[in-house]
């Protein structure tokens, strides 16, 4: 009866033996929270890498298309530089006016003003020895002729001359920067230098008070 009875006891120590070795077994399968946290921070790792990279593509397009902008505006600056007129285009008449080379070099000075002949006589004394431009018609000024009694067949025997005046009342005279200014001929006909279009120019010279214009040139 003893024996029976240890060797029931026997086999029931040896069942739990096997029985704790197998649930020892299964458990060292299980990972450890340590081993979960460090397979959760490669995974997490992998996902952030694998989004973060998608967003950062899109800065350096844009980047790109940035430049593209910048360079596209750079060519239109530098188109619209390319269409700019010269000075003479511009409005500039001095950059326009080639200089004259029959005139002393003296008299290719730049006018400080555009007047009319009525303004430039207005201000003549504060103008006094200035280049200027006078824009206007110039006309044939008083006339001076002999008084010889012409013949039937010669009416036009006296020898006369006379000034050009600028509308205004501006005496065109002669100087270093000219040739000769004013008209001559006879009672029939008189030429003039410079010639008279009968339409505005525009006439530089210096200004000498109190109602004259030192002719320098006209200005085509």
């Amino acid at each position: 009866m003893r024996s029976a009875a240890f060797r029931r006891a026997l086999i029931v120590a040896l069942a739990l033996a096997l029985l704790v070795s197998f649930l020892l077994a299964s458990c060292s399968d299980t990972p450890t929270p340590g081993e979960l946290d460090a397979a959760n921070i490669v995974v997490g790792d992998a996902s952030v890498l694998d989004v973060g990279l998608r967003p950062d593509a899109a800065p350096a397009a844009d980047a790109i298309a940035l430049d593209a902008t910048e360079t596209s505006s750079d060519a239109a600056v530098a188109s619209t530089d390319a269409r700019v007129e010269p000075d003479a285009a511009a409005g500039n008449r001095d950059a326009a006016v080639e200089p004259d080379a029959t005139i002393p070099p003296e008299c290719n000075g730049a006018a400080i003003a555009t007047l009319t002949a009525t303004d430039a006589l207005a201000q003549a004394a504060a103008l006094d020895g200035m280049i200027v431009d006078i824009v206007g018609t110039a006309t044939v000024g008083p006339t001076r002729c002999t008084r010889t009694a012409c013949p039937p067949e010669n009416p036009c025997c006296n020898r006369c001359s006379a000034g050009i005046d600028l509308e205004g009342g501006l005496l065109l005279t002669a100087g270093p920067c000219s040739g000769n200014v004013g008209c001559t001929g006879d009672e029939c006909n008189l030429v003039c230098s410079p010639p008279l279009l009968g339409f505005p120019q525009t006439f530089r010279g210096t200004v000498r008070s109190p109602d004259a214009l030192e002719l320098h040139r006209v200005l085509p």
